[in-house]
């Protein structure tokens, strides 16, 4: 398992997100897993080194993200034996970098140890950022060296919270590397990702799974491995960060849900203690007054005609659900009962209401936390379900 954290984000940080809480919550006892063992691997998030330089850097550019990306195929690599499933999550850019990790494994493969030995790593990276087309002979030359030095292996579980950004690097697209692949190709068994509804930031634009450009008209939004699900809250209130958890508590539980039902198993006593803290579900506003000025400059050159593609995906300063293109979406069921109480009238979720005839078929079901007597048993464990 690799667990990728967000921007700075690092497990000695006082308050700690939804990444590091799931890696501490794996069960790592073989006996109680159907005697499988499950490795974790922890990448903290860029710019979470203690040099000011490096946080400057990783967290204003996402400097970082690709040794992240490539650093998690190595791991993966030399412990993957046949047979063996992989589970991968991610919050932020760090959601960036396990999407990125599962494109690099759906285009080159997974080396094998022997092909890791023969410094074949420089070579896989290189076949996964050239960017063109896989066909002919960058097809053949990608085909032959997966076949040669790969493992054909697939992502058991892709959960993600709140991908953002282009490349995870928001506001500085001209700086992007172009050569990272976000999109759920064939080697994704099962993919999730929590998203948020209250994130006002403009620069926080979320990177939602979404069919080709190219795709027919009349393709299917709908892909039975996919759930990309909005719940209450700004982007640390879903992903985790803040000390008041009960609205990221609530994504977090989900997320090992769909985990568990996927395969892995988690240590409940570990795991109760964050989704069975009684933390208040309060949702956090982010906008600094840098980010106030950010989203005034952004929001001008909209005006002037740039950016038009990303303040389309807007409505009322604030996220759009979904799109044209945007694949499996839904609404979490503790969102739409706010929302039905009328204490909780968010523009863009009424938007959306409005588009659905009252959330029809989109309702995910979601416990909404803090709340007594939640059941986690199912989660761990060798008689889980």
């Amino acid at each position: 398992m690799v667990c990728c954290d967000g921007t700075w984000s690092k497990p000695d940080n006082k308050v700690v997100t939804n990444v590091e809480k799931i890696a501490r919550s794996v069960q790592n006892d073989p006996a109680l897993a159907s005697g499988i063992t499950q490795l974790v691997y922890y990448i903290a998030g860029v710019g979470a080194s203690s040099y000011a330089a490096d946080r400057m850097l990783g967290g204003a550019f996402g400097f970082g993200l690709s040794q992240n990306v490539i650093s998690s195929y190595r791991f993966l690599a030399q412990n993957y034996e046949p047979g063996d499933e992989i589970f991968i999550v991610g919050f932020s850019r760090g959601a960036y970098t396990a999407r990125s990790l599962a494109g690099m494994i759906g285009r080159v493969g997974l080396l094998t140890e022997r092909a890791l030995v023969e410094e074949r790593l420089r070579d896989a990276v290189r076949l996964y950022q050239r960017k063109q087309p896989d066909e002919g002979a960058f097809g053949a030359s990608v085909g032959e060296f997966s076949h040669d030095h790969c493992h054909p292996a697939r992502i058991r579980f892709l959960g993600v919270f709140d991908t953002v950004g282009a490349l995870g690097v928001p506001g500085f697209r001209w700086r992007s590397p172009r050569f990272h692949d976000v999109q759920l190709g064939p080697a994704v068994l099962c993919a999730r990702q929590a998203l948020a509804i209250d994130e006002t930031r403009l620069v926080f634009a979320p990177t939602l799974w979404e069919i080709s450009a190219d795709a027919p008209a009349g393709t299917s939004t709908h892909d039975e491995r996919v759930k990309q699900v909005w719940f209450e809250g700004a982007h640390a209130d879903v992903g985790g960060g803040y000390p008041e958890t009960g609205l990221s508590d609530t994504a977090l539980l989900w997320m090992a849900r769909e985990a568990r039902a996927a395969g892995l198993v988690f240590d409940v006593s570990l795991l109760s203690h964050y989704v069975a803290s009684g933390s208040d579900p309060i949702r956090h506003d982010p906008l600094t007054l840098g980010f106030r000025l950010h989203n005034a400059a952004l929001t001008a050159g909209h005006a002037l005609g740039f950016g038009r593609a990303a303040a389309e995906r807007l409505i009322g300063g604030r996220r759009r659900l979904t799109n044209p293109r945007a694949v499996s979406i839904a609404v979490a069921s503790s969102a739409i009962n706010h929302v039905q109480s009328g204490e909780y009238e968010p523009v863009n979720v009424e938007d959306y209401r409005a588009a659905t005839d009252g959330f029809s078929g989109v309702s995910e079901p979601v416990t909404a936390l803090p709340e007594a007597g939640v059941d986690l048993e199912p989660l761990g464990g060798v008689d889980a379900a």
